[in-house]
């Protein structure tokens, strides 16, 4: 989370990221939250959402990016 901050400063991002960062980090503690080390299966289940963090991500930077233009 602190380098996607990071990234964000130096990208010079729009205030659109800052919400979009935050609810990658609500997914991200969701995945953590959710992860059990001794159910492999549910470790995997959890795993597949990454994906989803991923659009999340896309989706903050692209927010970020439109509210730099005008």
């Amino acid at each position: 989370m602190t380098l996607l901050a990071w990234f964000g400063v130096v990208a010079g991002l729009g205030p659109l990221y800052w919400p979009g960062l935050c609810v990658v980090a609500g997914q991200l503690g969701w995945q953590v939250r959710r992860a059990d080390r001794m159910d492999a299966g549910a470790c995997g289940r959890v795993f597949a959402t990454n994906p989803l963090c991923g659009l999340l991500i896309l989706g903050a930077v692209l927010s970020g990016r439109i509210g730099t233009l005008g």
